[in-house]
């Protein structure tokens, strides 16, 4: 009986992925407001440039945070205001804005709500998904006599508030030359063979 009471609330919360768009469109300033019987493809497309991702991809990346166990989510994160806070968050993975001004703009919300902890805990439950969406099979990557992989490594640098040192002015390793700013360095390395990452 609780699993289907967990499951008649969850459905509430879950979103199609034309609710997504239409929900996307609503959250951000300057984009139309419409119904679904109006959605075209040319506003797909028009989602896919502002998120840099599907409304199907966000639709199932809603779903799976709120299914995964390993990510704790408060009540009112399981609604359309939490839902708001994800957009958000991937609205700034995917812009990289130069301040929380113009994220706050875009969205019509509080500059607070787009900066600090607020906003990289949403950042953060993303990343909470890694354990359990990217899955090697073992018999692959682990045995040591199996193939042997050529990937393709990019480095992407990232601009961040740089930690006060304890003892100098500024920290050399927090500091980025891409960005002539503190900031946060990572790598991405893709299989050639089957173009995904590892």
């Amino acid at each position: 009986i609780v699993k289907a009471l967990f499951m008649v609330s969850l459905l509430s919360i879950l979103y199609t992925p034309t609710e997504v768009l239409l929900l996307g469109f609503k959250f951000i300033c300057g984009l139309p407001n419409m119904t679904a019987s109006e959605c075209k493809d040319h506003h797909e497309k028009e989602f896919h440039r502002q998120y840099g991702s599907s409304p199907a991809h966000l639709a199932f990346l809603w779903q799976d945070i709120l299914t995964c166990e390993d990510i704790v989510l408060e009540e009112k994160e399981k609604s359309e205001r939490g839902f708001k806070d994800l957009l958000v968050a991937i609205y700034f993975l995917w812009t990289y804005p130069k301040n929380g001004s113009i994220l706050s703009s875009a969205f019509g919300i509080c500059p607070r709500l787009v900066q600090g902890e607020y906003l990289w805990r949403w950042v953060r439950i993303i990343q909470g998904l890694k354990k359990s969406k990217i899955v090697w099979p073992t018999v692959t990557y682990n045995d040591p006599n199996s193939q042997i992989f050529i990937i393709s490594v990019d480095g992407v640098d990232f601009k961040t508030w740089e930690l006060k040192h304890p003892t100098f002015s500024f920290d050399k390793g927090q500091y980025t030359k891409k960005k002539n700013h503190g900031g946060v360095k990572y790598e991405i390395a893709i299989d050639a063979h089957t173009r995904r990452v590892v």
